[in-house]
């Protein structure tokens, strides 16, 4: 209180209230002190909003004391960030003076939290003395607090001696979206080479580093951290070991079986010990699977069938890692494979002729005229195959030298020989019962159902009333 206000108490005490009630006593009056305190006094309560502030975005932090709140010199209000580990950002944190301000209203302060801080703390400390103890915690969300640093090397095993490459980071949010990290420091625990550790996380297995041993890197950034274990095995040899892929593309969408085989130095491989997993890996974050289906012979010659898969079209590199149960473990070159999108659905597509007329309906409504109209001989329906072929939409040769003709549709292929009944599809021989032929205009006609049928139509014969052949339907 003020000296002005403290005078006008004591006349009041005088005038009546204090001074009045003393007895009346013949002998010297003793006037018995009383202890008053005016102030300052401490807070008992202190009130903090909001709850939370969001990172990166402008907000405000508002403090009300009790109203018999009368604040000290020496008082002050701290306003301190954290990030994630709990180590003080000196750069967001404010101390003020609580003397300077009008503590009866609320205190308006103006914060925009860094993506580093995690929370802030609003603490009152008062001057030396006061034992009040006034605390409230505002978290901070959306910054590197609500993320995860994330650290992959390609292999969790190494030998004595691998030079280990640098991992693949990412800083991975609440939603899962990842970015780029960058402004990382490494530390390394475990048997490696003095001073191997690089920036980029990179370093050398110790020669004498003892099997079953754990190495542990890790990562920090930002405030976050991230580990990464090894576990070191025996040494083989897997430099030079080539990885040879019989299929090199499949559709997407697919089981696609692979025929492998590992060489080294140009030879077949062959290891003393014999891998009971075989695992595919696959690199740059390709989105695919893979595992093998035979490995009888991967120690002895290097041979085995595994199959790859990805739900979309990719090009992607793969690698074998081969090991057993006694810590062998061997890393294969790496090959390609492109995972091709699936065809396009065929459209359905119908034909019609009639015989001695030399026009063809395609769908119902298209009219393709021929140059020569098909004809029945022996009780079977030649055509003019050329025209007949290319109404399927499909391709046609024709091999002067070997007389023969080819159709190719959809992965289907048949060929023909002029005059021969003998005819293949997709290389495997079939017969007819009659053979292809040139007519006299030059045109070569062939038993249209045979060839029709073996592209994946459906023949459907048209008769007149009196049971003759009136014409050919085709349907796809």
């Amino acid at each position: 209180m003020s000296s002005k206000r403290n005078k006008w108490l004591a006349g009041l005490l005088c005038a009546g209230l204090v001074c009045g009630s003393l007895p009346l006593t013949t002998g010297p009056v003793q006037a018995r002190p009383t202890a008053v305190n005016y102030g300052p006094w401490a807070p008992e309560t202190m009130t903090v909003t909001p709850d939370s502030l969001k990172a990166k975005e402008a907000g405000q932090v508002q403090v009300q004391f009790d109203r018999n709140y009368s604040p000290a010199a020496g008082d002050q209000l701290l306003v301190e960030a954290f990030d994630g580990q709990g180590k003080r950002l000196d750069r967001e944190s404010q101390a003020i003076d609580l003397a300077d301000q009008a503590v009866y209203q609320a205190l308006t302060l103006p914060v925009t939290p860094s993506a580093q801080a995690a929370k802030y703390v609003v603490r009152y400390q008062g001057a030396p003395g006061n034992q009040a103890k006034l605390s409230k915690e505002i978290k901070v969300t959306g910054g590197l607090a609500d993320s995860r640093l994330e650290v992959k090397y390609a292999n969790a095993k190494v030998a004595p001696g691998d030079t280990v490459a640098a991992p693949a980071l990412a800083l991975v949010d609440g939603a899962g979206n990842r970015q780029a990290v960058t402004d990382v420091t490494y530390t390394v625990t475990g048997a490696v080479v003095e001073d191997s550790l690089k920036e980029d996380g990179s370093f050398v297995v110790a020669g004498n580093a003892p099997l079953g041993s754990s190495i542990i890197v890790t990562a920090t950034s930002q405030g976050l951290s991230a580990t990464a274990s090894f576990t070191v095995t025996r040494s083989n040899k897997t430099e030079g070991t080539v990885l040879q892929a019989k299929q090199t593309e499949g559709p997407a969408g697919k089981d696609n079986e692979v025929t492998f085989v590992l060489t080294q130095d140009g030879k077949a491989l062959n290891l003393d010990w014999q891998p009971t997993v075989v695992r595919v890996e696959f690199l740059d974050e390709a989105k695919a699977l893979g595992y093998a289906v035979d490995i009888k012979q991967v120690s002895q010659g290097g041979e085995g069938k595994l199959v790859l898969k990805s739900e979309v079209p990719a090009d992607v590199k793969w690698r074998l890692v081969l090991s057993d149960n006694a810590g062998h473990r061997l890393v294969s070159g790496t090959a390609d494979f492109s995972f091709t999108a699936a065809p396009a659905a065929e459209k359905e597509r119908a034909v019609s002729l009639t015989i001695g007329s030399n026009n063809l309906v395609i769908n119902g409504d298209q009219i393709q005229t021929m140059d020569t109209v098909p004809v029945v001989v022996n009780d079977r329906t030649y055509v003019p195959y050329r025209a007949v072929a290319q109404a399927f939409d499909a391709k046609v040769d024709y091999n002067h030298a070997g007389r023969t003709v080819t159709t190719s549709l959809a992965g289907q292929k048949v060929v023909m020989t002029i005059g021969q009944k003998a005819y293949t599809v997709n290389g495997e021989q079939k017969y007819m019962d009659v053979a292809p032929y040139v007519n006299q205009a030059g045109r070569t006609m062939v038993p249209v159902r045979f060839v029709a049928e073996a592209l994946g139509f459906k023949v459907k014969p048209l008769y007149q009333a009196n049971g003759a052949t009136q014409g050919v339907a085709f349907s796809k």
